[in-house]
């Protein structure tokens, strides 16, 4: 199979600039959707920049149209703006990358190789995150605890996250109330969706009821 471009010369018109516009809001459309049924944490500006994207990479591409110089000072911008943006989930820069690509593959006329893609994208993003594997992965946990600095952080849950968690790790410590806590930050892996108040209840009962909190690794996008 050969796949063409639909720029058939160097002029662009407006039936063209038709085509890639609503090839690339219909791709956009699809993966704001893919992300939209697939995630458990749905942002709507991230939902918002995956359909516009598209769009977006298609009109530079066709306004740099093979100039070198252009080119490089566009891919500039596009990092300046991805450097000053909230951290993304891995899994969210792949899709907006991929979202990208195909903005690319339109805005050089191959509408038809976009589509294409966009099928396979979306049937492997669809089965990977209904997998058992990564179904496995809405278990780990972020848990964040606040002892007081007369309490020995480094023992006093040992005999509490073997009963409700698989797994736990110590990845951040932290003072506050200058000096007089600690934030604990830990990784864990729960056992189940009861287990995770079960230890809420009996981190509570040894950190004297000070704050405690459990997101999903997603919500949390803070860098240590």
């Amino acid at each position: 199979m050969i796949f063409d471009s639909i720029f058939s010369d160097t002029s662009l018109t407006l039936q063209t600039a038709l085509i890639c516009s609503a090839s690339s809001l219909l791709i956009g459309v699809v993966f704001g959707l893919i992300y939209r049924f697939t995630s458990k944490t749905r942002s709507k500006s991230l939902i918002f920049s995956l359909i516009f994207l598209p769009l977006a990479v298609q009109t530079v591409i066709i306004a740099v149209n093979g100039n070198i110089g252009a080119g490089i000072a566009v891919a500039g911008a596009f990092a300046l703006v991805r450097f000053r943006s909230v951290p993304a989930s891995a899994k969210e820069i792949t899709l907006m990358f991929s979202d990208m690509a195909l903005g690319l593959l339109v805005g050089s006329g191959y509408v038809t190789l976009a589509f294409l893609m966009l099928a396979v994208f979306a049937l492997l993003y669809i089965a990977l995150s209904f997998l058992p594997l990564t179904r496995e992965a809405d278990r780990v946990k972020k848990l964040k605890v606040t002892v007081p600095e007369n309490l020995d952080y480094t023992t006093v849950f040992d005999d509490v996250f073997p009963l409700y968690a698989r797994k736990n790790k110590l990845v951040k410590v932290k003072t506050s109330g200058l000096g007089t806590l600690y934030e604990l930050t830990y990784e864990i892996e729960v056992k189940d969706a009861i287990d995770e108040k079960k230890l809420i209840d009996e981190i509570r009962l040894r950190n004297g009821n000070l704050p405690v909190m459990c997101t999903f690794q997603e919500l949390d996008r803070e860098e240590f």
